[in-house]
């Protein structure tokens, strides 16, 4: 949403996800690009620009994006990136092999078409919105579904405890290595909101991100908000998790204030003087 603000697009507009590195694009118009991200490696013809404002391009320019500084970064272009939806969403999900560019990651020599549009004026990300990268996280969380069938020193511990990114995690879900909770029942398969806590047999947890799977049957001891949950999307391996817990009331609040002032241009970005 904010790569989309700073180019003048619809928060919804198709943009490029690049994980831990960047793509080379070459452009054949002129555009207005941005590069979101905790402070991504960002080059124009193979001068630095900066990350999280916005920048112009003329045919046959090359905009480089290097390692992008937390797990992910977000290029939007202006007039959006022109993909059919799938499901009401232009994402790709990669492991259905559907949406976004032929339902797989972008690989060398593919095209990609925008919408031409009027150029906006030069906007950079306010300071208290500005991405930032953090090795150590705490994220808010409200009570699972399946929170009571656990034993109270579960919770405790859940609550208490350091956890670490392990390297299996990926766009699907952050694998936490550390303390093991206890949970022994069985639960039928159900539906998997984002930031759902799964605790599988082994008693490691598992944070569901964007790429979740839709129905699963492990126990969810909790659930952590959406703007919390946009910090773990930018945790890399090695990276230390907390959790502290809300109340449903309290994340809710908190959240479509969080979700408000994001989709509003004025409350997340400010207009640059570039003269």
């Amino acid at each position: 949403m904010l790569a989309n603000h700073l180019v003048g697009n619809d928060t919804r507009s198709a943009v490029l996800e690049a994980t831990l590195q960047g793509p080379r694009l070459q452009f054949t118009a002129p555009a207005q690009v941005s590069v979101v991200g905790c402070g991504p490696e960002v080059r124009l013809n193979g001068v630095q620009e900066r990350p999280n404002e916005t920048f112009s391009v003329k045919a046959g320019d090359v905009v480089d994006i290097g390692r992008t500084g937390g797990a992910r970064a977000y290029m939007a272009i202006s007039g959006g990136i022109k993909t059919a939806p799938v499901l009401n969403s232009r994402s790709t999900d990669l492991v259905g092999g559907v949406g976004g560019y032929a339902g797989r990651s972008l690989k060398k020599g593919d095209e990609l078409r925008v919408t031409v549009r009027d150029s906006v004026a030069p906007r950079g990300i306010r300071p208290a919105w500005m991405p930032e990268r953090s090795s150590s996280v705490e994220a808010r969380c409200v009570l699972g579904p399946e929170a009571g069938m656990f034993p109270d020193s579960a919770m405790r511990l859940l609550l208490s405890a350091s956890f670490v990114v392990n390297q299996a995690s990926d766009g699907m879900g952050l694998r936490l290595d550390g303390p093991l909770i206890a949970f022994s029942q069985q639960i039928l398969s159900e539906g998997q909101a984002a930031g759902s806590i799964q605790v599988p047999p082994g008693g490691q947890p598992i944070v569901l991100l964007a790429g979740r799977q839709t129905m699963g049957g492990y126990a969810k001891i909790a659930v952590v908000g959406r703007p919390d949950l946009s910090k773990l999307a930018q945790a890399l391996p090695g990276d230390a998790i907390t959790f502290g817990l809300l109340s449903l009331q309290d994340s809710i609040r908190l959240t479509r204030q969080w979700l408000d002032d994001l989709a509003d241009p004025a409350s997340s970005t400010i207009v640059l003087d570039r003269r």
